[in-house]
């Protein structure tokens, strides 16, 4: 009988891969296929790397397909996305009633990054400002406090995450 190996996991486990902050969203995007073939999919969540979303079929890992989602624009309006991503992890989810799949983007116009991008600096920006609102007196300070201009702006009755027009 061979000997065997030990198995090794690969993984860093002290570290993501990630580059870029992620942040929750809940929107559709269609993915779309070779052969004009257009998949409808739920987006969990969004990065300037790519996003995580979870479609009803099983794409092959590496495969690289467009995408088009709606970004919400700050304070009113939304920005159509359009960009090329390529699938980096898929997994099956029976909680999330599809497949879960992570896309990286290999190609995105700077219109469609900057959207993101502002999407998510108001997104971090307002729930910073949340996260601080709600933690109970005593409790030891968090990251969210290194934006004192948010609590400034409170004090004064102008909004924390619009500039006064």
């Amino acid at each position: 009988m061979p000997a065997s190996r030990p198995f090794t996991d690969v993984r860093n486990s002290s570290s993501e891969c990630r580059a870029h902050e992620r942040g929750l969203i809940a929107s559709t995007t269609h993915l779309l296929l070779h052969g004009h073939r257009i998949v409808e999919a739920r987006t969990l969540d969004l990065s300037a790397g790519g996003l995580r979303v979870v479609a009803p079929v099983n794409l092959p890992l590496y495969l690289v397909c467009g995408v088009r989602l709606v970004v919400p624009a700050i304070p009113s309006g939304a920005h159509t996305v359009m960009a090329r991503t390529q699938v980096m992890n898929i997994v099956f989810s029976g909680k999330q009633n599809g497949f879960v799949m992570g896309l990286r983007f290999t190609s995105i116009p700077r219109q469609a990054l900057a959207a993101i991008e502002a999407y998510l600096h108001e997104k971090f920006t307002y729930t910073s400002y949340l996260a601080r609102r709600r933690r109970p007196a005593g409790a030891p300070p968090s990251a969210a406090d290194a934006v004192p201009a948010l609590a400034a702006a409170t004090r004064s009755g102008q909004s924390p995450v619009f500039p006064p027009a």
